[in-house]
């Protein structure tokens, strides 16, 4: 309980020479009630296009939770409204969340098995260099449960790269003995 474990994945082109790279790491942990994912509409992302961050928060308790709630970390490089750029409204400081500053979300009472997913979105700022990685971290609280969090990264990318490398896992964190499947994305953009 509580150990970190972290994987990586490298794609390599043998013609070009390209490299990508990709790490995940994944918290072990008793099986909670509460479950989070968090995931992108891109990856890697064109500085000045818009980034979606959506996260899943699921019941997966025999029963009700109360008190839920979702605080998420505005990534480097984005910035937004919390009525006009968040599905449902989540409360930011002063009405705006900048970089590094937290969004809340009271979603209140969750059923057995309920699902709820909430989004925010922002062009990622053109100041945003080549190879950056913007990092989505959240954490979903209730009533008498401690806080499951999870983590998304996203590459900035100025033109897109002739190799691009993912690697995600369907839940973080997992408890002992629990199927955890890795998802590894990868393509090779390269005309030749």
């Amino acid at each position: 309980d509580g150990e970190l474990l972290r994987t990586e994945a490298q794609f390599n082109d043998s013609v070009s020479g390209a490299t990508a790279k990709s790490a995940h790491v994944l918290a072990v942990q008793a099986a909670s009630p509460l479950d989070l994912m968090i995931t992108s509409n891109v990856d890697p992302v064109n500085d000045g296009t818009a980034l979606t961050i959506t996260m899943t928060v699921s019941n997966t308790s025999g029963g009700p939770l109360s008190n839920v709630v979702l605080q998420a970390v505005t990534p480097e490089h984005m910035s937004f409204g919390d009525d006009d750029q968040t599905t449902p409204d989540g409360v930011c400081p002063g009405g705006v969340c900048n970089p590094g500053e937290t969004i809340e979300w009271l979603l209140g009472s969750m059923a057995a098995g309920e699902v709820r997913v909430v989004r925010y979105s922002d062009p990622v700022s053109t100041a945003a260099a080549d190879g950056e990685v913007l990092v989505a971290d959240a954490a979903v609280t209730a009533d008498g449960v401690s806080a499951v969090q999870d983590s998304h990264a996203v590459v900035v990318k100025d033109n897109a790269p002739p190799l691009q490398l993912s690697l995600s896992t369907d839940r973080n964190p997992a408890a002992v003995g629990e199927l955890v499947t890795y998802r590894l994305r990868y393509s090779n953009l390269d005309a030749t």
